[in-house]
């Protein structure tokens, strides 16, 4: 083969779909404790997957309806809107939640999925963990993609909402009262 055609034939090589290994997920993270964000972040990277990283629940909310998101992992207490928040948006775009507390979650798992979350991860949470997390969530949510039209689910309404604007008065247990 002559060497012009050799190089060719690489480069289109090169350019063609790796179907072996696609595509990994597009994921949100949405953490303000900035070291534990930049860990898990650069994790999930090495992991193939994209990530974006926003620290505070505001951002998160402006960024879910304009981008194609696979996945949002998201701490329970954030600034300007909280993780329960986020969930709920989310949820209207059919998109798989991970909530991510240091708190105990004291709510039965119909409770907490009638809010927008799908799994939770305790603080700490090895990586390990995290990521057999994130492999489930994707798992579930492909499964509830291929039941939407691409539109956002104006059905889902988190329970609490009206009764609770902010989203996390009865929803995260802090520890005794003092």
């Amino acid at each position: 083969m002559p060497p012009a055609r050799k190089r060719h034939s690489e480069a289109s090589r090169r350019r063609a779909p790796n179907h072996k290994n696609p595509p990994r997920a597009r994921i949100l993270l949405v953490e303000d404790h900035e070291p534990l964000a930049a860990l898990r972040a650069a994790f999930l990277a090495q992991q193939g997957y994209q990530v974006a990283c926003v620290r505070d629940g505001q951002k998160a909310l402006r960024l879910l309806p304009g981008q194609s998101f696979d996945l949002v992992i998201t701490d329970s207490e954030l600034p300007h809107a909280s993780g329960w928040e986020v969930a709920s948006v989310a949820k209207r775009w059919r998109v798989p939640v991970i909530l991510s507390s240091g708190w105990p979650v004291r709510l039965s798992p119909e409770q907490i999925a009638m809010r927008g979350v799908d799994l939770v991860a305790p603080k700490p949470c090895t990586l390990q963990h995290l990521l057999e997390l994130v492999q489930t969530a994707l798992a579930r949510g492909v499964l509830r993609a291929n039941e939407g039209n691409g539109e956002p689910d104006s059905s889902f309404r988190p329970a609490g909402a009206a009764a609770h604007p902010d989203g996390t008065k009865d929803l995260v247990q802090r520890g005794p009262a003092k």
